[in-house]
């Protein structure tokens, strides 16, 4: 069980409910579906797509230095 006085869990704590209160933000106001399993099924696939961005915007950052490094 994780401590509330250990720093290192509770950043990562921190780090995590951050990315939540983010995702809540982003798709909250974009869901379009009325039922309940539907909704669920659109924040699955928003989720997916927010990490597929995040990852492609990785992959740009990483070629780029490797782009400049070789100038």
């Amino acid at each position: 069980m994780m401590r509330v006085s250990d720093p290192d869990h509770y950043h990562q704590r921190n780090r995590v409910e951050t990315v939540f209160a983010i995702l809540k933000r982003r798709l909250e106001e974009f869901l379009e579906a009325g039922k309940y399993r539907l909704r669920v099924k659109e924040i699955n696939i928003n989720v997916i797509l927010s990490n597929l961005l995040r990852l492609m915007t990785s992959f740009s950052v990483l070629i780029g230095r490797e782009e400049f490094s070789k100038a």
